[in-house]
């Protein structure tokens, strides 16, 4: 019922052998996923420009978020081989300058207390044709894991999989950002804001996604 992600139910009811009443509904998002954040935590919005989604509204505290347009299937920006359409490719990036954002304004929940700092002249980030076609070379393996450092010399990497073959591409377009993302407020990062040795050997409390997304 709180996995902040849900935007749409649907119900049914059915009497059965004469004396039971079944309540039925279904949720357009999954909410007992092992790990996953239920919803970010701070002061409920006011108006839609509280809410993380463009374009929002804002009911009683509740974020309305615009209905999303269908897929076009079109695949103009870059070469089509990667699987990756034009909807899927801005998806991926406004979500990632969303959050960029987000940090940059100082208002990203850190799990060691507060929130990230603000960013100086942290840079907006723009799609790059020839970084998707090496994500994809990687991506056709079907290897779970990092590609090797020496196929992508001085170029960061994010990965991430769900486990639902049959899942909607958009949607993972934007689960996978917001997944990496998490980690600054699951698990923290600190007021000095460094990247250091002892953030990236603490066991079980990885934050380089998040990192990965913001440099």
């Amino acid at each position: 019922m709180v996995n902040a992600e849900t935007t749409e139910i649907g119900c049914a009811y059915k009497v059965c052998g004469g004396n039971r009443m079944q309540v039925y509904c279904i949720y357009n998002e999954i909410g007992y996923m092992t790990g996953m954040t239920l919803y970010e935590t701070g002061p409920a919005c006011n108006t839609g420009k509280d809410c993380k989604h463009k374009g929002s509204s804002c009911d009683d505290g509740l974020c309305i978020k615009p209905k999303e347009v269908p897929d076009d299937g079109k695949s103009d920006e870059c070469p089509a081989d990667s699987g990756l359409t034009d909807r899927i490719r801005n998806k991926i990036l406004d979500v990632h300058n969303e959050l960029r954002s987000l940090t940059a304004r100082g208002k990203a929940t850190d799990a060691l207390g507060g929130f990230a700092p603000t960013a100086a002249a942290m840079k907006k980030l723009k799609y790059d044709c020839s970084l998707e076609k090496l994500a994809s070379a990687h991506a056709k393996t079907c290897k779970w894991g990092h590609s090797a450092a020496n196929t992508r010399p001085g170029i960061g990497e994010n990965i991430y999989a769900t486990t639902n073959s049959k899942a909607d591409k958009l949607k993972e377009a934007e689960s996978a950002p917001r997944s990496w993302f998490s980690e600054l407020a699951k698990f923290g990062v600190g007021q000095d804001n460094v990247f250091s040795m002892k953030l990236l050997n603490r066991p079980g409390k990885v934050v380089g996604h998040y990192t990965q997304v913001l440099l």
